[in-house]
């Protein structure tokens, strides 16, 4: 995700999931952990039978929504793609602090297959290939996006902040993040474990 700040206002460019890749590790209902993925083409399906998606900070407070907004959702071949400005002043806040953390969205599926698991900690795998997508959300540094390919790339016109978008990491950059990552699912892990 890419945040330009000018003229009091945030721009935000970048995808909110990419298809075909798994989250990170989520727990169920029953207390087993699972990662799931969107195939390509259920987010597409989602816009189209949607009459409007939210736009949200966290999950919590609706900033706006994708018609209201004038804002560009749509699924190309990476994933769910959104582009869009916000004048909220929580957003610029947090954009300006660099506390914004990536994406997330509100959905539920309606079409998913399970299979068991051979990843350690992990106890099944779903793919998502249906779906009513009722909101996407910012997520700054109160919660952490379930998906992993949704960092931040701050810009300003005083300064840049890099916050190692996959995409755009050089080689060795990319590999520590994913280092980092792992370390952080790792982690993640352990406490799912704890519940």
């Amino acid at each position: 995700m890419k945040v330009e700040i000018r003229d009091g206002k945030v721009h935000i460019h970048g995808y909110v999931n990419a298809v075909d890749r798994f989250s990170l590790p989520l727990p169920d209902r029953a207390g087993k952990t699972f990662i799931e993925k969107i195939t390509p083409g259920t987010f597409r399906r989602a816009i189209d039978s949607a009459d409007d998606i939210g736009i949200m900070l966290n999950h919590e407070r609706k900033l706006t929504s994708v018609k209201k907004s004038g804002a560009t959702l749509k699924e190309d071949n990476i994933g769910l793609l959104f582009d869009g400005e916000f004048s909220d002043p929580e957003i610029i806040e947090a954009a300006r602090e660099k506390k914004l953390r990536g994406w997330s969205f509100g959905f539920i599926p309606t079409k998913t297959q399970d299979k068991e698991s051979d990843r350690d900690g992990i106890d099944y795998e779903r793919t998502v290939s249906e779906m009513e997508l009722h909101e996407i959300s910012i997520i700054d540094s109160k919660k952490t996006p379930a998906y992993p390919a949704t960092s931040v790339e701050i810009r300003t016109t005083e300064q840049e902040f890099d916050y190692g978008a996959p995409e755009n990491e050089p080689q060795q950059k990319r590999a520590q993040a994913e280092r980092h990552r792992q370390k952080l699912r790792r982690k993640r892990l352990e406490l799912l474990k704890q519940l």
